[in-house]
């Protein structure tokens, strides 16, 4: 058995009423004020409201193309939402913040079986505020909801090995499986790459036995395949090249995406694991010195999250094209380990000296974001930002002291607790109050606005760049021609018929050339925010050359009315 027989701690109903507050915050607060981030999320959106649109929502079509490249469990999920929100961000971001709520959930249920009901509590905290996991659960990406379907496989796996009758409760795994395919792909397979690798360490073939590897593929399969033969049957070859070569193959290959090196991910975790990193390397040090003291049933709890973390990160390091986000994983199984460490940390004196020591690193942490904060609000705050700019790095740096005094009197349980709930604050404030006002974030959404209140339909739109811009096609309602050469700016503008085009303010200046007098009319131009050290502090502006709208005859955003928008069709123009 995988679990270890701890008394349940006192008042779960306040920890939980807490945790339901922290993950109120942390995911959902705010999620509808901000625009949509660059470059995927805007697609997925796009995409969900196309197939609403078209009445097909078994094929995802964006920019008048189908999308191949994510399967369609993510439209799936937002479909709903769409049909009842209407196409906005906070419809496309709320089944992902859902799902995000879930990998919470499962994350206690499976530290509970595993460790108690304290601990997983902890971990579950540690999860929800963890940068890579808040970033992702408050964007319509399809990472989160893949994580989810794979926690349900993991507990589903976890019951059907503990229980002595386990019922279906590994059918539920592979049930999970399958929406895992459908989801992100081959990903799915991680929970059972796990097991696999724990299993084989515990050398415990029976359990092995207890995952009914064979009917599970049936139940797995029964599940995703629909879909891809669906799709097969109707896309053919052009659908396997995008979504098995281009998507899997050639990733792993590194043909496509960024290609890095063997190590890249041990650059990545710490950094996207904060504020719990500290906890973290501090509670592997503790259970490889402690292992003598700790009974045969802690040591295999104890290591099946640790197992789990290193197979996640240990698969994406083989692959040579590689992204920060392909090892969320591998975050539930470091915040389990997080919260074991902490739960321990009230009964053992080496375990609390250590809890200090991370919980110093953590404050000083709070304290130099809480002076990056005030840096950056005090250059780019807009006026319209109500609150005054110290009011977001005062919260970061009143939690340090909390964390401290909360620690010092009632223990590393209520100092992580601190944390936690500064973290989920900050990031609650951050999203109603301040990330609306900043400009510059994303420079692309108002500029896609602007087109939606003046094109009309039959008018074009382009981009000149090097990929389409899923914000300038959601917000501008329009198909949108990426235009690659100054040459082929200069023909799309010059063709018949009113057009329009999205490009840096440099690019303007160089097509003047190309055009005959007067045949480029400036509409609309948006600053572009640079977040870096070096502009903060010093002389140089934060803000680099704007975006800029132009059109190959004058007009202005002010010559339509909102009522005078034309409704969508099908084909994504207006």
């Amino acid at each position: 058995m995988v679990s270890v027989d701890i008394p349940p701690a006192s008042r779960p109903r306040g920890r939980h009423l807490f945790l339901a507050g922290v993950c109120l915050f942390a995911l959902f607060a705010g999620i509808g004020r901000v625009s949509m981030w660059e470059p995927d999320e805007a697609r997925f959106a796009e995409a969900t409201r196309q197939m609403l649109a078209r009445g097909d929502v078994l094929t995802p079509w964006f920019n008048d193309r189908p999308r191949f490249e994510k399967p369609v469990g993510l439209y799936w999920l937002q479909l709903p939402f769409f049909a009842v929100l209407g196409s906005s961000e906070l419809a496309a971001r709320l089944p992902v913040a859902l799902a995000g709520a879930g990998c919470v959930l499962f994350t206690y249920l499976i530290g509970r079986r595993l460790f108690g009901g304290q601990a997983a509590w902890i971990a579950a905290l540690a999860l929800v505020t963890c940068f890579r996991i808040i970033t992702h659960a408050r964007q319509g990406l399809t990472d989160i909801p893949a994580l989810l379907f794979q926690m349900i496989a993991m507990h589903g796996f976890l019951r059907a090995y503990q229980d002595v009758s386990p019922g279906r409760a590994w059918m539920a795994g592979w049930g999970a499986i399958g929406l895992a395919a459908l989801s992100k792909g081959p990903v799915a397979a991680i929970p059972l790459v796990v097991w696999a690798v724990y299993l084989t360490a515990m050398r415990d073939w029976s359990g092995l036995r207890r995952l009914r590897i064979v009917p599970g593929v049936l139940v797995a399969a029964a599940i995703a395949a629909p879909w891809y033969v669906y799709m097969v049957a109707v896309h053919g070859q052009a659908f396997v090249d995008v979504a098995l070569v281009s998507e899997v193959v050639s990733r792993a290959g590194g043909d496509v995406g960024p290609r890095r090196g063997l190590l890249y991910y041990f650059d990545v975790w710490p950094a996207d694991l904060l504020p719990w990193t500290p906890f973290f390397l501090l509670a592997l040090g503790y259970f490889a010195l402690a292992r003598a003291r700790l009974n045969a049933g802690e040591r295999r709890a104890a290591l099946f999250p640790a197992v789990w973390f290193l197979v996640v990160v240990g698969t994406f390091s083989l692959s040579r094209s590689k992204l920060p986000h392909y090892i969320l994983p591998a975050y539930p199984a470091a915040a389990l380990l997080v919260g074991l460490f902490i739960d321990r940390a009230r009964t053992d004196a080496a375990a609390r000296r250590l809890w200090w020591a991370g919980a110093g690193l953590v404050v000083t942490v709070l304290l130099a974001a809480s002076v990056l904060t005030w840096a950056l609000l005090r250059r780019t705050a807009g006026t319209a930002m109500a609150l005054p700019v110290f009011a977001l790095p005062l919260l970061l740096m009143g939690g340090g002291v909390i964390t401290v005094l909360l620690g010092r009197r009632r223990g590393p349980v209520a100092g992580s607790a601190a944390i936690a709930g500064t973290l989920a604050s900050a990031v609650a404030y951050a999203s109603m109050f301040v990330i609306p006002h900043l400009q510059g974030l994303e420079p692309i959404p108002p500029l896609g606005r602007s087109i939606a209140a003046i094109a009309e339909r039959g008018d074009r739109v382009g981009q000149y760049g090097t990929f389409v811009s899923g914000g300038l096609v959601f917000y501008s309602g329009h198909r949108v021609d990426m235009l690659v050469t100054y040459d082929d700016v200069a023909r799309f503008l010059s063709a018949p018929g009113r057009a329009f085009c999205v490009l840096p303010r440099r690019d303007v200046t160089a097509l003047t050339g190309l055009l005959p007098p007067g045949a480029l009319h400036e509409i609309a131009q948006q600053p572009r925010l640079v977040v870096r050290f070096d502009r903060l502090f010093g002389d140089r502006s934060p803000y680099e050359e704007p975006m800029v709208l132009v059109s190959n005859q004058a007009t202005h955003p002010a010559d339509r009315t909102a009522g005078d928008a034309l409704p969508r069709t099908p084909n994504g123009h207006k």
